[in-house]
């Protein structure tokens, strides 16, 4: 099959930036995610504390099914419970 996505994903881009979606708000959350993504150490700290916030925010369930922040998005999702250790915590443990 040729299905052609990127001309497809590029037609629904070009319909949401017409309708004014993103908002100023995601722009800045962008902005925002840039800043944090082009430093590993804060990006590491930052992950942990989202992975720290997600269990706590799952509690007993085996899934995430809330976040505020992301409202829209769990409508019709959700998440695994993230891990109480990370993969590269558990990597650094068994090389140690």
């Amino acid at each position: 099959m040729k299905i052609p996505l990127t001309r497809i994903m590029r037609h629904w881009r070009n319909e949401a930036f017409a309708q004014g979606i993103p908002s100023s708000g995601f722009a800045t959350g962008l902005r925002l995610w840039s800043s944090v993504a082009r430093r590993p150490k804060l990006y590491g700290a930052m992950a942990a504390i989202a992975a720290r916030v997600m269990r706590l925010m799952a509690g007993s369930k085996a899934r995430l099914t809330f976040l505020p922040v992301l409202s829209g998005w769990f409508t019709m999702r959700d998440l695994p419970k993230p891990a109480r250790h990370s993969f590269q915590s558990q990597w650094r443990k068994r090389r140690a």
